[in-house]
């Protein structure tokens, strides 16, 4: 389904904490999709229907014990909590991140786990999402083999050391510096992008990173970037 490694990866760390019996890749087939369907049916999960007065139609029933969510097990985890709003519950994400993982250790011993590549509307389409996180006011302080470890620069009364990993696409924007500061406090300068580049496999800088200029012709090379991604 794919060669990526990112995704692959992170597949096989969730697959290590839930345990399935099996791991199926959904590939958008019109064959996978009928095994699936003729799977369900011979579970009593669905339902086919009268092909005559319904052709290729099927009634699968929500169980009774399933919902789609509960107020009061809703959260927003972000790092403050102001930032979740003032009628939103919160939770931090270090403690959500522990909650979850004890919960999904184990979860689908015996079950099948369905991987399934999403995308926000057509793929393709200009209007299409895919997964991208972006931040702000960071200041790397190590980089590893998948990823890179940061703390908040814009807040410094924030200790917090956050990491990114998993990312396939980098584009280094207005503010970024190179300047990397050591474990043992010493100041050198070097190429942040070079470093970054032997992690992923695209790497842009655009606007401020690459010189100071007029604002109008740094939004234009990141505009020039974007079309490309």
């Amino acid at each position: 389904m794919t060669n990526n490694k990112y995704v692959l990866s992170w597949v096989n760390e969730m697959a290590e904490m839930t345990n399935p019996a099996k791991i199926v890749w959904i590939d958008g087939s019109e064959e996978q999709a009928d095994a699936l369907r003729a799977e369900a049916c011979s579970t009593g999960e669905m339902i086919k229907l009268n092909e005559k007065l319904l052709p290729g139609c099927y009634l699968h029933r929500t169980a009774v014990n399933d919902v789609a969510r509960v107020e009061g097990r809703t959260f927003i985890c972000t790092r403050k909590k102001e930032d979740a709003g003032n009628i939103n519950n919160w939770m931090d994400p270090k403690e959500c991140y522990t909650k979850l993982t004890k919960l999904y250790t184990g979860s689908m011993t015996g079950k099948t786990m369905y991987v399934i590549p999403y995308s926000m509307s057509i793929v393709g389409s200009p209007f299409a999402k895919y997964g991208i996180e972006q931040i702000t006011s960071a200041a790397v302080s190590e980089i590893f083999s998948d990823g890179v470890s940061y703390k908040n620069a814009a807040d410094k009364s924030d200790e917090t050391i956050y990491e990114a990993r998993g990312f396939d696409t980098v584009v280094l924007s207005m503010g970024f510096s190179s300047r990397y500061t050591h474990r043992d406090g010493q100041n050198v300068v070097y190429d942040f992008a070079d470093e970054l580049k032997d992690i992923v496999p695209e790497v842009h800088v655009v606007g401020d990173a690459v010189r100071a200029r007029r604002a109008l012709d740094a939004t234009k090379e990141a505009y020039d970037v974007a079309l490309k991604l």
